[in-house]
């Protein structure tokens, strides 16, 4: 059996949110950050994000982490379409990450 990150006795994590929203057409969002993390998963299209100030090109299947405090938008250009899913998670602990964290600070998201 392996050591899990996860520590029972820490296990009470909340699920904020979860929503599912599609755009189409330029759809530019200001940048902005959260005290929580959010998962993303883009289920059709494509588009851009910009996550800790780098711009990453997603297409349906993508999965990606935005941790606490990192920067994030959404970048839909004039003939982009794209539908995504998010998923925003606080209260979690897990052994060797900072506190709310999904992925270590350092990681690609």
């Amino acid at each position: 059996m392996k050591d899990f990150p996860l520590l029972p006795q820490h296990f009470d994590p909340r699920v904020l949110y979860i929503m599912r929203r599609t755009f189409a057409g330029y759809n530019v969002m200001e940048s902005h950050f959260h005290d929580h993390v959010t998962i993303i998963y883009i289920l059709d299209g494509s588009a851009s994000y910009e996550i800790g100030g780098r711009i990453y090109r997603v297409e349906a299947g993508n999965l990606f982490i935005c941790n606490p405090g990192v920067t994030h938008h959404r970048i839909v250009g004039e003939r982009e379409r794209m539908s995504e899913f998010q998923l925003a998670v606080s209260n979690l602990c897990l052994k060797g990450l900072p506190a709310g964290y999904l992925l270590p600070p350092e990681s690609d998201p």
